[in-house]
């Protein structure tokens, strides 16, 4: 698995447990009595919601320098369309191309000049 590929399935995991937070959230909102106040209700909801989404979105970061990756560079991440797309980390510059072994450590690639320890 690359880097990149490992990446992608973060922000993935990322968003389906910030919308199962946003469903949970207006099932509790379609659950409240009619008696109670929604304009008091939908406010905290929506502070809910903003925060569960920073909070899941803070846990994707690089792999090897845990630098957290901001929303423009995450979208940069994701795209198919290779002119568009970032290769590498901004701060410490680790090839998202390159693989990762079964438990997270690197595999250099020799041909692009990696190391190799």
């Amino acid at each position: 698995m690359k880097i990149r590929e490992a990446i992608r399935t973060k922000i993935l995991r990322s968003y389906l447990r910030w919308l199962g937070v946003c469903g949970l959230v207006f099932l509790g909102l379609l659950l409240l009595p009619k008696d109670f106040s929604r304009i008091v209700w939908i406010p905290t909801a929506i502070l809910v919601i903003s925060v569960a989404y920073a909070y899941f979105m803070s846990k994707v970061r690089c792999q090897t320098c845990e630098y957290q990756f901001p929303p423009a560079v995450m979208s940069s991440i994701r795209r198919n369309a290779k002119k568009s797309r970032i290769n590498y980390c901004p701060h410490c510059g680790a090839d998202l191309d390159q693989e990762v072994g079964a438990n997270n450590s690197f595999k250099p690639n020799l041909l692009r000049g990696g190391s190799g320890r």
